[in-house]
């Protein structure tokens, strides 16, 4: 298709190209907005509310290294790498 000869649906097609496939970006960050109002909202003010926000979104959990490092900060708790035992 021809720029000068359509101008108008040359813009359309390109403001369409830009606009994203699906919602599902909106959709996580709304279910992690629902999480965390739910769970911890009561305990604590805006600035933090903001941060676990931004946390929760952007920046994937490594949740072995978390245990690994509250077991080390907490030695006295149970082994959790074995928790039965």
């Amino acid at each position: 298709m021809q720029k000068l000869m359509y101008p108008n649906i040359y813009y359309i097609l390109t403001v369409l190209l830009m606009a994203p496939v699906s919602a599902a970006g909106v959709e996580r960050t709304n279910s992690s907005l629902r999480f965390i109002k739910n769970v911890y909202r009561s305990t604590m003010g805006d600035e933090r509310f903001n941060a676990l926000m931004l946390l929760y979104i952007h920046i994937p959990v490594d949740y072995e290294m978390v245990v690994n490092r509250f077991s080390q900060l907490h030695p006295r708790k149970m082994l959790l790498s074995q928790p039965l035992d």
